[in-house]
């Protein structure tokens, strides 16, 4: 599983050198396309995003959603490579998340004689955190006030039963700017 999420970390770094590489990046300070954006966000997490551009390279980006029986909250710090293409940035950082999930537990019982067992499941919630990492590319269309965004954000939650889970969440966005 360790070498799974190493994989994957590799990917989304190299794929960004690559197409900071490529694309061109500027160095010269502008300002945001946007200041704020609210949307929908579609992938393994699905749910509601809010994102503030601090400046042309600075932003934070928030992620109210659902995962598989789950609720979870993410706050993430994100930073803008500015490209050479008018709307299209790049974007990489991290953050945190807080998960509210309920999972099945399975128990062995035996009967009253010892010499039978049956499962048992129950119903718990637990609230559990996580890493995240974020990558991706977004568009803001010049002609209308909404962005487009894809990205990649592999995160680690950490369970007090079982130990961390390793997970790539890519995803797609349309936000509305202002």
């Amino acid at each position: 599983m360790k070498t799974s999420l190493y994989k994957t970390i590799s990917v989304i770094a190299l794929s960004l050198i690559c197409t900071r590489h490529y694309a061109q990046v500027k160095n010269t300070p502008e300002k945001p396309d946007f200041n704020n954006a609210i949307g929908l966000r579609f992938g393994s997490t699905t749910g509601l995003t809010y994102k503030h551009n601090f400046s042309a390279y600075n932003a934070m980006e928030l992620i109210a959603g659902t995962q598989r029986h789950a609720l979870s909250f993410t706050a993430l710090y994100e930073r803008n490579f500015l490209t050479n293409i008018e709307g299209l940035k790049l974007y990489a950082g991290g953050g945190a998340h807080i998960a509210r999930p309920y999972y099945k537990t399975w128990g062995y019982s035996y009967n009253d004689s010892k010499d039978q067992f049956y499962y048992e499941n129950d119903y718990r919630y637990a609230n559990i955190i996580g890493l995240d990492i974020i990558g991706g590319f977004e568009y803001k269309f010049q002609s209308a006030p909404i962005a487009i965004s894809f990205d990649f954000k592999p995160y680690m939650e950490f369970y007090k039963q079982s130990g961390p889970r390793y997970k790539l969440d890519p995803g797609a966005a349309i936000k509305y700017t202002f």
